[in-house]
């Protein structure tokens, strides 16, 4: 996906985080259920509208505000590289899944969405990731 973000506000979390939340097999998830088809598109188009009208979590809960910090110290030294590692990758996954509180069984869900999809090159890299590894992390 390619979207470009200017963060107009300096009291709203970083654009990491927000990098991290779109980009997320989650936020995929959701954003091809609700705007894309799952057949032959490698993204859903989305016009600004829909963007500014995506959920976004409680952003002013301690856990949320915690958890936030969290992928932007994770993925800022990343992103200035590059690509973030797998492993890194993996974890700030997990991190947007406690944010949505998503279970092992969401996961699947999304994980098989995805699975599901055309091997499309932006689908294939959502696809290229450690599954079963990223599950076991999981609790419920």
């Amino acid at each position: 996906m390619v979207y470009i973000l200017r963060n107009k506000n300096k009291k709203n979390p970083d654009l990491e985080f927000f990098i991290a939340l779109i980009n997320s097999r989650a936020y995929y998830f959701f954003l091809i259920k609700a705007f894309g088809e799952l057949e032959w598109k490698s993204h859903p188009y989305l016009t600004q509208t829909q963007i500014l009208s995506l959920p976004l979590p409680d952003l002013k809960s301690e856990k949320n505000k915690k958890i936030i910090n969290e992928i932007v110290l994770l993925l800022r030294p990343q992103l200035k590289i590059g690509r973030p590692l797998k492993q890194i990758d993996m974890k700030v996954e997990s991190l947007i899944g406690k944010i949505f509180v998503l279970t092992k069984k969401d996961y699947r869900i999304i994980f098989n969405a995805i699975n599901e999809l055309d091997e499309l090159l932006p689908v294939r890299e959502l696809q290229n990731f450690a599954q079963k590894i990223f599950l076991n992390t999981l609790g419920k």
